[in-house]
């Protein structure tokens, strides 16, 4: 192997180990070390062999350079090999064995050796590292600079992907895929996009209008600054979204796993302004994964991401208001790397930041191309027209004026009728009137207005037999992509009248594994409601549909079951629609079911706007039915809508309100939920004696009802409030209550959360190996019910012990895993929290700086969430750093301001600890007396919330400051209390101290 770097044309090779933070958390920190060590040497060993030089000391990724271009390609490809065929392996603490697996990236460029002649400093080697952060696992991807000089990759099978953008590099790039196995992996980056994707097949390229839109997102405007917001506005059909995904495409290497699709099309009709902000707002803010207070419009912008990210807002004329006007003009104003492209009717009107491009046509060789391919894929991929057809296909386009959707229409019939009889056709079709919105719709969202458009829906329609008629109608209800079964069972609509509309473009299916999702075109879907409002049994279809979803939904509400919620995550975006069509056909019974049934589910995930809507419309109906509980129901989700909003002034108005209802009702259920709900409100304002009263007062009724649900619930709520005063036994006693109630009702994520505070507990009570028990069950737990933060929670918590036992590295991959989760969703305690974490690691490894650079940014994220506790902590940390470096007068400051803050979260452990702290203090300034009774303070608060190790610290403190007789008591109990959580390490150095004193 070379022992310096080649310069002149120079082929790099990257590649890094997937997964490797994952793996580095899993295994024991030797255990890694030496997996790497041995990936290492074995690829150092196969680059040598081709001639290549590799950088040292980096890590578990290769950096490469060789002279020969392929070389570097048989080196690449042996790599792979050699993984697959004597995989890199160790097994895991469970025993599952865990092998390297690696992805690579290649580039080609003239570069040259550093000065010390030992490292390359040009910039191209950034471009070979972006290329292989294109690549999927095992994927092997070459830059075209790389694959032109192996003369286009003679002798190897590839796979070619053109005009895609690298991050941080503007210009276009065509990547390679070296098929090393003779298997492709799919598209670079298409690992970050979403299921839409798999419809880019579909798509008919549209040459100019894509470079318009990738030529002026990102571009600077007349002032210079970076066009952040591209609108393409057109009629509905016009190829709006198609060609948004398209560029989206072109971009995903650009923006990786920060580029989001976000469909407003489900907006609440006719909503006020608020809630179609509100709507808005949390479609974004979900996008990313934000945790549910990030999701309010005035605290979105500033807790969206700050790196560079691109949002693709499809739907735009769903939501069209000045108040989401305003909000995107915040969010960009806030953040300068954000981008946002959005397809609609109407323009965004952000004034001064929004470039506006027209679609609303095709070229006439793209409507052209567009007719063929469709029915191509009817009569065959190498059917040819004739030049006369050609020229009656011409004419059809003309007379549908270039509409795309109208284009797909025409071109499915050529199966059935002559491209004359299709002329004919449509030059003979009248234009019919659209006036009604369909469910779940807005008039501005889908009303066909295009005249082409208009004609073609005219004259299929009349084509299609009455009972595909009638079916086409009828799915006019869907609102959101719909299964075979649910055309069955909610309208009537068999498999094979799907496939007829399916045939002739009216309906929409996209294969997703084995499942089949069928779906309706907007304009498609406005047409179809305006055809089932002149069927003569629309009624009774409509009805259908209502009490379909009621039952559905009525029988699988509960969340807390995983069967139940899958149900409801493919539901209920119908269930909504049903609510609208049975407010408006006065289905009071459908409608109030629908409200009950789909509460819960809104109101934990990012759905308050249409949860309010459905309120709101339930209330309304039943003040005029005179349904007393209705309203008492309505007005109590309203109010729980408010709390996961933070708005505890409205939610404890509603709850008061529906409290008497509940109580003239008689309804002993309903006044325990109210009841429970007040101290939730009392729980999150500090008032922990109101929280423990409400939450004590409900449990009685939970349990006159025999309501597990209820019971498991309020006990976990009262283990919380135990665990926030350090009262560990009570709080032990609580969750080992709730735990089995929330196994027995199938609530995994309840039983998650009591598993998780059990070892919260056991961790401070020093009981590591109890701990370590609790918080890996917990993380499979919440992994089941997809809960990234609690997992993220528990990951943290096993940093923790590793922290405690002073297993550094371990500690901090824990921590760095942790952050990345809670960065995922944006959750600032929790990031907070692994900072703090950061800088009590740093402390006990005696750096300074770094200690309380970490205290600093935690206490600034805690004062940002509001965090008391958090910041106390911060303020602790901060006084012990003063306190080793021998700046007591600070320290003193630290320890006291920190001490208020703990006794104002009611916090005693913390408490504890700044009075020792302080005893510390006068300790180092000789000040015996005044240490002493400092530690006796603190002695006395440990033994209250049972906290052994701390326990035996401060006894041993006193040993040292006491006579013989009360010597050797503080030394037994320093013995006894650090062996019963076994730390038979502290006793040795006890004994060493106090010569087995007190034995």
């Amino acid at each position: 192997m070379p022992v310096s770097p080649p310069s002149g044309q120079v082929t790099f090779y990257f590649c890094d180990v997937v997964g490797s933070t994952k793996l580095s958390a899993e295994l024991a920190s030797e255990q890694f070390a030496s997996l790497i060590a041995r990936f290492r040497e074995r690829m150092v060993g196969l680059a040598g062999t081709e001639g290549g030089w590799v950088q040292p000391k980096a890590g578990d990724m290769i950096f490469a350079a060789f002279d020969d271009p392929h070389r570097a390609l048989a080196f690449a490809a042996a790599a792979h090999r050699s993984l697959r065929d004597d995989p890199i392996t160790a097994p895991n603490p469970a025993g599952v064995s865990r092998q390297v697996q690696i992805r690579s990236g290649l580039y080609r460029a003239a570069c040259y050796v550093a000065p010390q002649g030992d490292d390359y400093t040009h910039h191209e080697v950034n471009v070979a590292s972006r290329v292989m952060a294109a690549a999927a696992p095992e994927q092997i991807l070459v830059s075209d600079s790389a694959f032109s000089a192996t003369r286009c990759g003679e002798g190897h099978e590839w796979e070619h992907y053109p005009g895609l953008r690298l991050r941080d590099f503007q210009e276009p790039e065509m990547l390679h895929e070296l098929l090393w196995d003779g298997a492709k992996r799919g598209e670079p980056g298409i690992r970050w996009l979403p299921e839409w994707f798999e419809s880019r097949s579909r798509y008919v390229s549209r040459p100019g209008l894509e470079k318009q839109v990738l030529d002026t997102l990102g571009a600077p405007n007349r002032d210079g600054q970076a066009v952040q917001l591209v609108t393409l506005h057109g009629f509905g059909g016009a190829g709006k979204t198609r060609l948004a995904l398209e560029c989206a495409r072109r971009l995903v290497l650009l923006f990786g796993r920060n580029l989001k699709f976000v469909s407003l099309a489900g907006a609440p009709t006719e909503a006020e302004d608020a809630l179609l902000l509100r709507f808005t707002a949390e479609a974004i803010g979900s996008c990313f994964g934000l945790p549910d207070d990030a999701l309010d419009p005035e605290r979105l912008p500033d807790r969206l991401p700050e790196d560079r990210a691109l949002v693709v807002l499809d739907n735009f004329e769903s939501v069209d208001c000045d108040a989401v006007a305003e909000l995107l003009t915040r969010m960009l104003a806030r953040r300068p790397h954000l981008y946002l492209l959005v397809t609609g009717r109407t323009a965004t009107k952000v004034h001064d930041l929004e470039q506006l491009i027209p679609v609303v046509r095709l070229e006439e060789h793209e409507a052209l191309e567009l007719f063929l391919l469709r029915t191509r894929q009817h009569r065959g991929a190498a059917w040819e027209p004739d030049a006369a057809v050609q020229t009656t296909i011409e004419e059809i386009l003309g007379e549908i004026d270039y509409h795309p959707l109208a284009v797909e229409i025409a071109a499915a019939w050529l199966r059935y009728q002559t491209s004359r009889q299709i002329l004919d056709g449509l030059r003979g079709q009248a234009l019919s009137d659209f006036t009604e919105t369909p469910p779940g719709g807005r008039n501005a969202n889908a009303s066909p207005r295009h005249g082409g458009l208009r004609k073609t829906l005219d004259w299929s329609w009349n084509l299609l037999k009455p009972e595909d008629r009638e079916g086409l109608a009828r799915l006019g209800m869907f609102a959101a992509p719909f299964t075979e079964d649910d055309a069955y069972q909610a309208c009537g609509v068999s498999l094979s009248q799907l496939i007829v509309l399916n045939d002739h473009s009216l309906v929409d299916r996209t294969d997703l594994g084995e499942a089949s999702h069928y779906s309706l075109k907007p304009p498609t879907r406005q047409y179809a409601a305006e055809r089932l409002g002149q069927q003569p049994n629309a009624v009774a279809a409509l009805g259908r549909f209502a009490g379909h979803y009621a039952r559905l939904i009525g029988e699988n509400w509960n969340v807390n079951k995983p069967e139940q919620m899958a149900v409801l995550r493919t539901a209920w975006r119908h269930g909504l629609v049903a609510a609208e069509v049975a407010s408006r056909h006065a289905l009071s019974k459908e409608l109030q079911t629908l409200a009950f049934g789909l509460r819960d589910f809104l109101s934990v995930g990012p759905y308050t706007a249409e949860a309010e809507m459905l309120q709101r419309t339930a209330l309304t109906d039943a003040k005029v039915r005179g349904l007393v509980l209705g309203q008492a129901n309505c007005i109590h989700n309203l109010g729980v809508i408010a709390l996961r909003r933070s708005d505890s002034t409205t939610a404890l108005n509603c709850f008061n309100e529906a409290m008497p209802l509940y109580q003239g009702g008689g309804d002993v259920l309903g006044q325990a939920n109210c009841i429970h709900s007040l101290g939730e409100i009392a729980r999150r304002s500090s008032d922990q004696a109101t929280a423990l009263r409400r939450f004590t007062e409900a449990l009685l009724l939970y349990r006159q009802l025999g309501n597990l649900v209820g019971q498991a619930h309020c006990i976990r709520n009262l283990g919380d409030l135990a665990l926030e005063r350090s009262a560990h036994t009570s709080a032990q006693a609580y969750f080992e209550e709730a735990l089995p109630l929330s196994q027995s009702t199938g609530d995994v994520l309840g039983g998650a959360n009591c598993i998780r505070s059990l070892g919260e507990i056991a961790l401070r009570r020093s009981d590591y190996a109890t701990a370590l028990v609790h918080f890996k069950k917990a993380v499979v737990l919440y992994q089941q019910v997809g809960d990234i933060l609690g997992e993220a929670s528990c990951i943290q918590g096993l940093g923790d012990i590793a922290l405690r036992r002073s297993e550094f590295d371990v500690a901090a991959n824990r921590y760095d895993e942790a952050l990345l989760l809670f960065q995922r969703v944006a959750d600032i305690q929790g990031q907070a929290n692994c900072t703090l974490r950061l800088g009590e690691m740093a402390w006990l490894q005696f750096d300074r700086n770094r200690a309380q650079a970490f205290f600093g940014n935690a206490l600034s994220l805690y004062q940002h969430v509001g965090s008391v506790l958090g910041q106390a902590n911060c303020i602790q940390g901060l006084g012990n750093i003063a306190l080793r470096w021998s700046d007591y007068d600070d320290a003193v400051v630290y320890f006291k301001r920190a001490l208020l803050f703990y006794q104002r979260a009611e916090n005693i452990l913390g408490e504890a600890d700044c009075i020792q702290g302080l005893g510390d203090v006068s300790r180092r300034r000789s000040d015996s007396q005044a240490a002493r009774t400092r530690y006796e303070e603190a002695l006395a608060l440990y033994q209250q919330v049972e906290a052994p190790y701390p326990t035996g610290v401060t006894h041993a403190k006193l040993a040292v400051l006491t006579a013989a007789e009360e010597r050797t008591r503080h030394v037994s109990a320093a013995r006894a209390a650090w062996l019963s959580i076994g730390r038979t390490d502290l006793v040795a150095r006890l004994d060493a101290e106090f010569g087995g004193e007190g034995e």
